[in-house]
This record gives C-alpha cells, sequence and structure tokens, in this order.
C-alpha cells in the first residue's frame, strides 16, 4: 500500500500550495454611455418612500431606467416629470402644484443600473400656489404615482405614519409596494 492518501472518494480540497487557488479580483462592470437623448417613452419610473411621518416632510425617491436604451442622456425637471399623492378619496399632493419639489438636473439614464432622485413632499395637501397653509395629511394610507412625461408610470402604496408609531432607531418604515 502507498504512504500516500489519495483523492479518490474525497470531496475535500487539497491543501498544497501548487492546488491553491488566488483569488481573484472581480472585474469593474462597465456601464455604457450615453447614445443621445433619452425617449421619454423609454423611460420608467419606480418610486420609494423609505419612512414618511405625519406633519412632517417625507422623500419620494423615483428611480430612473430605461427600457430599450442602454444608456442616454435625460433632463430632469418639473418638465419632464410628475409625481401625485392620493388616498382612497381624492388627491392630496401634485408635482405639478409644487413644481420646485422635483429637481432640476442632467442625468444619464440606462437599462441596467437605476438613478435615484429625490422629491420632497412637505407632508401637506397641495394647491396651486403650493402655500404653506393647506392642512397636513393625517396619517393612514396613500398611494404615490410617478412618471416621466410619455413614460411608464411606477406607484407605490405606503404609510403616512404617527411619529409615536416609529420606533427611534427604525431606519426604514412604510414602503410597502401595491
Amino acid at each position: 500500500p502507498s504512504a500516500q492518501p489519495s483523492d479518490r472518494g474525497s470531496s475535500a480540497p487539497s491543501k498544497t500550495k501548487k492546488n491553491r487557488k488566488k483569488p481573484s479580483a472581480s472585474p469593474t462592470p462597465t456601464l455604457a454611455e450615453p447614445e443621445g437623448v433619452c425617449e421619454p417613452s423609454d423611460i420608467t419610473v419606480s418610486p420609494f418612500v423609505y419612512r414618511a411621518i405625519a406633519w412632517r416632510h417625507s422623500s419620494v425617491v423615483l428611480e430612473l431606467k430605461t427600457k430599450e436604451s442602454r444608456a442616454c442622456t435625460w433632463h430632469t425637471s418639473p418638465d419632464t416629470v410628475t409625481v401625485r399623492i392620493t388616498n382612497s378619496v381624492d388627491q392630496v399632493w401634485t408635482s405639478s402644484e409644487c413644481p420646485l419639489s422635483v429637481p432640476t438636473k442632467d442625468l444619464v439614464l440606462r437599462n441596467d443600473v437605476g438613478v435615484k432622485v429625490s422629491v420632497v413632499w412637505s407632508g401637506r395637501r397641495s394647491d396651486s400656489a403650493c402655500t404653506r397653509t393647506t392642512r397636513w395629511a393625517p396619517p393612514g394610507w396613500y398611494r404615490v404615482e410617478a412618471a416621466a412625461f410619455a413614460g411608464e408610470p411606477g406607484q407605490l402604496l405606503f404609510e403616512l405614519r404617527k411619529p409615536e408609531d416609529v420606533p427611534a432607531s427604525s431606519s426604514s418604515a412604510g414602503a410597502d409596494g401595491a
């Protein structure tokens, strides 16, 4: 019989130096370069609300992607994107009445990696002048809908919670999809 152990039937890796695999560096993914201006109908918008507390400002995060184009440029502004918040009865707030809530910036959109843009909702009902004297939206369930004009809309059901219902250490609440 041989004095050396056999490799047959063993699934354990050999511990000799020549059989050890060196860790290989993961290749850095290469992002597609923009190929012109995005067509609005090619843009999808997915809204997220990570934490919404009544009687306070809340952020609605919009993740923008393309459906077809690998990469293209797009100018986000109140003229190119719309956001609307409703409850079960009526419209509560809209970016068309509060256009300054939508950031104005140039972006590169891709179909494999989303770009996030934050829209600030005052937590109040909106009116035609986006005044700060309208009523606060009460705690409850709301739907946010967002879209690039002529693009594919996205929507999300979220809970606007009372401050005392939100644990102090909680970093995300009320982002349930519908």
